[in-house]
């Protein structure tokens, strides 16, 4: 059980109700952004609505080198693991080809500051180039850097987590 987030939760769950596409979260370091996006991709509504949901961390321990490794663990999450493809154009039209119908529900965890690698993750995300936006998949994109995750997400799909107070 997690306390304290009930506010979030509830913004959150909420926006993927309405059909929001891209969602963001910040915070600073330590207030639980990553705990927030693994109970809302574990709560039984969001479960119920999208499937498949998974978490790719994009922390600088494991940063992928390229957007095709991003899209190639994405594949991976939704069960392609020989995918011969290996140039972005390739990889995307296999990702918007895989989920067949299905809404699913991705968390990019730990975006970093901005950088032409998020440009064109943006580009993939905001336009549907290999996202598949008629089956109403989302993404929720969790960082401590707010101007990167506001280019991708826009401002009014910005949730701010706080430090919690009290016990």
């Amino acid at each position: 059980m997690i306390y304290g987030f009930d506010s979030g939760e509830m913004t959150l769950k909420m926006w993927l109700r309405d059909s929001l596409k891209l969602l963001g979260v910040v915070g600073m370091l330590g207030v639980g952004k990553t705990a927030l996006c693994r109970l809302i991709l574990d709560a039984v509504e969001v479960k119920q609505r999208y499937f498949p949901r998974f978490l790719i961390t994009m922390s600088e321990s494991r940063e992928p080198r390229s957007m095709e490794e991003v899209v190639k663990r994405m594949l991976e999450h939704l069960g392609v693991k020989d995918n011969e493809v290996n140039k972005l154009p390739g990889l995307l039209y296999a990702l918007h080809l895989r989920p067949e119908g299905k809404k699913f529900l991705i968390v990019l965890d730990d975006i970093k500051q901005e950088d032409e690698y998020y440009e064109k993750l943006a580009s993939c995300l905001r336009d549907g180039h290999g996202f598949p936006k008629p089956y109403g998949g989302a993404a929720i994109l969790n960082g401590r850097h707010e101007e990167p995750i506001k280019k991708i997400v826009e401002e009014r799909n910005v949730h701010r987590l706080q430090l919690l107070s009290g016990h």
